[in-house]
């Protein structure tokens, strides 16, 4: 199920990752207590409407997400603080 870009890009920067524009992609890196994280994925400038099934699942792989709470990472019934929690519980941070 593809995604309006500007719904991934908001729920990004809305749960704890910080924009780095770079030439040819966004590049987002979760920050944590001020530091950067080794959790980052990116978009390109070039998905400037939908974002394809297969660059989901590969943002999934980078953000260190199951594909059900990738989902609702992005519908935004799964919290910044779940998101950490997991990320620490699964010793990703």
């Amino acid at each position: 199920m593809s995604r309006a870009t500007r719904d991934v890009e908001r729920a990004l920067q809305n749960k704890g990752f910080t924009l780095l524009k770079g030439r040819d992609h966004n590049y987002y890196y979760l920050y944590l207590d001020g530091k950067k994280t080794r959790i980052n994925t990116k978009v390109s400038h070039g998905s400037h409407k939908d974002i394809s099934d297969g660059l989901l699942i590969q943002m999934r792989k980078q953000m260190k997400l199951p594909k059900k709470e990738f989902n609702q990472y992005m519908d935004c019934t799964f919290s910044e603080e779940q998101y950490i929690n997991f990320l620490k519980t699964n010793g990703y941070i």
